[in-house]
């Protein structure tokens, strides 16, 4: 839907080669009726790539109309390349806009969208979380907790804060890692629930990086959020799900691990090893131990890359497609990188990854969607 580097074009030749955007700036793009979305969706979901960043910053996507929210979707350093999902609410006009920190490249590419009338209950962003002193958050509540402690849980109140319901069954988050004292993870789940096999974030010491969750909401109304390491934490909310929607969110559960000796919560795609350079690997999503139904029509993952020989990037389409122009993650050699992926089941309950140079894939399902 947008690339501001010259000679890369959109899929229409609309909003591309059109510039760095400048430190400080507001750029808004037009979504509804381009693409598959339609003139009254209610939101779009996004998978937005900075590029070559010439300093560091961060991005906020937000509906157009409305005032720049305290909230950031992508956080990035000098010559970062990095994606993020993003589910922003659609502006008027039907545009979204993106506030740049930082001057830097930007692509975005459409994933899907909500109709009117649908579930999902969109937010401009809001700030659940902050646990760095001095910054606030929507409601001045968790705000400058001090540093999560490695191996520690932190509870995050969801329901009851910026109109999301006691009855809400999931939200949709964006996470940051920021500072990070040591190499660890981070794993987002339902209060009340065991600590799953899964992951949101993973993260190198020093690390800022951002990732989008759609988590299941647990006990009291709470997501809790696991760090393997000490870190501040930021959440922002861009959205919640009813008691009723389609969107059954899950657990997390860990579908595919191609690192030799790692399982998965069912033994199956696991320790696959490297995948080659150029390959599409079938991962079977439906029909495993009752996870996901055969009914299910898309699909909510978390997709990391481990390990890349080189820089590359991986995209995740329904295996009944051809490979779109499009990327999930964008890696660099040896980097361990995250990125949210909603992506549409092919009739046979798949996903295809394609892999553009040599690494290893992990895969956790966070939720499925049946109309």
């Amino acid at each position: 839907l947008l690339e501001t580097r010259v000679g890369y074009s959109t899929f229409d030749n609309q909003y591309n080669g059109i510039g760095v955007l400048g430190a400080g700036s507001v750029t808004s793009f037009q979504v509804a009726g381009r693409g598959s979305v339609p003139a009254d969706a209610s939101s779009v979901t996004l998978n937005v790539t900075v590029v070559n960043a010439r300093g560091p910053g961060f991005l906020t996507l937000f509906p157009c109309g409305v005032d720049r929210p305290n909230a950031a979707n992508l956080n990035y350093d000098i010559g970062s390349t990095i994606a993020n999902l993003v589910t922003v609410k659609v502006g008027a006009g039907g545009q979204v806009c993106i506030y740049a920190h930082g001057a830097t490249d930007v692509v975005v590419d459409e994933g899907g969208y909500f109709p009117a009338g649908a579930a999902l209950v969109p937010l401009v962003p809001s700030r659940l979380l902050e646990t760095r002193a001095g910054y606030p958050t929507v409601d001045a509540l968790q705000a400058g907790i001090g540093v999560l402690p490695a191996g520690s849980v932190t509870e995050v109140q969801v329901t009851g804060r910026v109109g999301i319901p006691a009855d809400a069954t999931a939200v949709l988050l964006n996470v940051a890692v920021i500072s990070a004292q040591a190499q660890g993870f981070a794993t987002v789940f339902p209060c009340g629930t065991t600590l799953p096999l899964a992951a949101n974030l993973n993260f190198l010491a020093g690390s800022t990086i951002p990732n989008a969750v759609v988590a299941k909401i647990g006990a009291n109304g709470r997501v809790c959020v696991y760090t393997q390491s000490a870190i501040d934490l930021a959440v922002d909310a861009s959205g919640w799900f009813p008691a009723v929607s389609d969107l059954t969110p899950l657990v997390p559960a860990r579908l595919m691990d191609t690192r030799i000796g790692y399982p998965t919560f069912d033994g199956q795609f696991s320790s696959l090893d490297v995948r080659p350079a150029g390959s599409v690997t079938v991962l079977q999503v439906t029909g495993r131990s009752g996870l996901v139904p055969d009914t299910a029509t898309a699909v909510a993952l978390n997709v990391t890359v481990a390990e890349g020989q080189s820089p590359g990037f991986i995209t995740v389409f329904p295996c009944d497609a051809s490979l779109p122009t499009a990327a999930n993650v964008n890696y660099d050699t040896n980097q361990i990188i995250p990125n949210a992926v909603i992506t549409k089941l092919s009739p046979s309950g798949t996903v295809c990854i394609y892999s553009h140079t040599p690494t290893q894939i992990i895969v956790d399902a966070n939720g499925y969607f049946i109309p």
